[in-house]
């Protein structure tokens, strides 16, 4: 048995395991509104890359940075006409050596971030990738909604012929996932912890760092209740 991090086992099954199409089409949604043509984007902790493909889609020059190299390569194979430039990088110090015009930072990304401190490298880090008056925009889960897994949800069944476990249980403000994966009885088994964050707090880590801050609640109706979504503009440079 083999504990692993960095979704090194789950990339190739990913998408099936969190079966989220509609939640990238919500993304979309959400994220149109403050678009315009041309826009460069950089997908921050892109995973599978659905986002950037979608984003990629409508036009838009887009760059897919991500932690994991095993999820970069499940990303890439489905950008058939090479027009996104994947790059595997941290979201805590990263370098483009060029600037964009948004970055999002969607799925619950920002909570595998260990604590605020590592927040304020990740927002810095982005403030410097932002033209003047770009924008930012990520999601927070709810401190309520992750209350609710004090009493583990666990979720079996099997994709390719892969049988899997998924435990997700709440202790002092952080969500644990332990992923087992049955491979001829030798279990490989991923963990990921997830760090909740205040929103409050974050609202004043944008503010000193430069951003001006609105807050949603969810990208749809059936979520507003799981997370609220941040669009954080950068200051223009006086």
């Amino acid at each position: 048995m083999q504990t692993k991090v960095n979704y090194s086992s789950l990339a190739h099954m990913y998408d099936q395991l969190m079966g989220d199409a509609q939640g990238f089409e919500d993304w979309m949604s959400f994220v149109q509104p403050f678009t315009y043509p041309n826009m460069k984007i950089l997908d921050l902790a892109c995973g599978s890359g659905e986002l950037s493909l979608r984003l990629s889609q409508q036009g838009f020059s887009v760059i897919g940075l991500d932690l994991s190299e095993a999820m970069l390569e499940v990303a890439k194979s489905k950008d058939s006409h090479h027009q996104i430039d994947f790059r595997l990088g941290d979201m805590r110090d990263f370098d483009l050596k060029t600037t964009v015009d948004m970055v999002i930072c969607a799925v619950d990304s920002l909570h595998y971030l260990e604590n605020i401190d590592q927040l304020h490298q990740t927002f810095t880090c982005v403030k410097r990738h932002l033209n003047d008056g770009g924008i930012f925009i990520f999601d927070l889960y709810k401190k309520s909604f992750a209350e609710g897994f004090a009493e583990a949800f666990e979720e079996e069944g099997v994709i390719d012929d892969l049988p899997y476990h998924w435990r997700i249980e709440y202790e002092q403000d952080q969500l644990i996932h332990t992923i087992a994966l049955y491979n001829q009885s030798f279990p490989d088994i991923e963990s990921h912890i997830q760090t909740l964050f205040s929103v409050d707090e974050v609202i004043r880590l944008c503010k000193r760092i430069g951003f001006e801050v609105d807050i949603f609640n969810g990208l749809s109706e059936k979520d507003q209740d799981e997370k609220y979504l941040c669009v954080a503009r950068k200051e223009m440079e006086r």
